[in-house]
């Protein structure tokens, strides 16, 4: 069965395991001819495989029977090594081919596993989101780090002159700057209770 690894950060270390069964009565068997060059990498459906093992390697020493469990193996690859320049890459999507090793005396070739290399994490765990465009358009490059630029063109559904909104703000601020000193406090703002009409 192939492992779907999804989405992975760029450079990490993905850790891929396997199992393989007897032929006959589907019990877990050990293997035999597990090395590093049976490990092959396809690129985007070409058939150029990866140019290098660099990177590659075999869990447990040698892969085979991990932690003394027979019939389960597993290999790591190190998406930092660029030993083949370029390889891998952000949005490139990759098939991960062992070929071939000897299981119940029969050649064996599987693919293992499958992933898609997306752009690195900035903080271990979280996947890096970035808002570099709307709508197709790249947006604007933030005046202070860190903090996206928003140009704001309709307030409330409507049209606005975005470039006269703060002077038009200032004019509003200016205008009712005193008005609490013109409209004065209340001597007396207790409401006494109305007397009761005379009978």
């Amino acid at each position: 069965m192939t492992l779907h690894l999804g989405a992975v950060p760029a450079s990490s270390t993905l850790y891929i395991p396997f199992a393989t069964y007897d032929s006959s009565d589907g019990s877990s068997i050990t293997m035999t001819g597990l090395a590093a060059t049976d490990i092959e990498i396809y690129k985007n459906g070409s058939a150029t495989q990866r140019s290098s093992d660099a990177g590659y390697a075999l869990l447990d020493t040698d892969g085979i029977d991990f932690d003394g469990i027979t019939g389960i193996h597993g290999f790591s690859i190190d998406l930092s090594d660029n030993t083949d320049a370029g390889f891998f890459s952000v949005g490139g999507f990759y098939w991960v081919v062992v070929s071939s090793v000897t299981v119940d005396s029969q050649t064996v070739n599987f693919i293992a596993a499958t992933f898609r290399i997306v752009a690195a994490e900035a903080i271990a765990g979280k996947p890096k989101v970035d808002v570099d465009g709307w709508l197709g358009t790249a947006t604007a490059t933030p005046t202070v780090a860190g903090v996206p630029e928003v140009d704001l063109t309709h307030v409330g559904g409507a049209t606005t002159n975005v470039a006269a909104l703060a002077t038009n703000v200032d004019a509003i601020l200016a205008d009712t700057a005193d008005m609490q000193p013109k409209l004065g406090t209340p001597a007396d703002n207790d409401m006494a209770q109305p007397t009761s009409p005379l009978h």
